[in-house]
């Protein structure tokens, strides 16, 4: 199967009828129908490789690692969640700070409904006498990636468009409501096709 370009990505037409195939009409949002992952054939230097979302997230796993050795990065992890409950490849990128006692987290999330990828990154705070244990969940931090992280995040998105034929999910569509949603109830973009939050550990 060959990449099927978006030639817009902010179309929400196209959104919506994914999102009706891929969700159950009984239950809505609720409940998920078995997912079939998207899949395509790409060709980079007069190669044709075959790329899907366990392809994507191996290859990003090592391109991150890659990442940590040349600047001083603590590790990298793979927090995907179970198909059954998850419909993201969830990898990150995390950074200690021991004199701050905090951890960022720089977040790629794979989508296994569409080939979007979205980054964030979460802080999260320790404790100041016990370094493991943490201090309240991970939240998101938007100027971490727009100041402290950017060079390293536009490197990141670089690998993951111009390597692997990806696309990057538009912000304004991560908090967008999704419209089929029963008024009262928030169910957004970014929920339908990556994750229910962004906190992700």
């Amino acid at each position: 199967m060959k990449l099927v370009k978006w030639e817009d990505v902010h179309d929400l037409e196209k959104y919506n009828s994914i999102f009706k195939k891929t969700y159950s009409k009984s239950n809505c949002y609720k409940e998920l129908n078995k997912i079939k992952s998207w899949q395509y054939e790409l060709r980079l230097n007069g190669t044709i490789i075959h790329i899907n979302p366990e392809i994507c997230a191996s290859k990003c796993l090592s391109f991150l690692e890659d990442l940590k050795r040349q600047n001083d990065y603590t590790t990298v992890q793979d927090y995907t969640l179970p198909l059954s409950t998850g419909i993201c490849h969830n990898v990150q990128l995390i950074k200690d700070n021991y004199e701050k006692k905090n951890s960022h987290s720089i977040c790629i999330n794979l989508s296994r409904v569409i080939p979007f990828f979205h980054i964030h990154v979460l802080n999260l705070n320790r404790e100041k006498d016990n370094f493991p244990k943490w201090n309240g969940l991970p939240y998101r931090v938007e100027s971490l990636e727009t100041q402290e992280y950017t060079k390293i995040i536009r490197k990141i998105r670089m690998f993951l468009s111009s390597k692997l034929g990806l696309y990057e999910f538009p912000n304004e569509l991560v908090d967008k409501k999704i419209s089929a949603i029963p008024s009262g109830e928030k169910f957004t973009y970014y929920n339908a096709f990556f994750a229910e939050s962004f906190y992700t550990r």
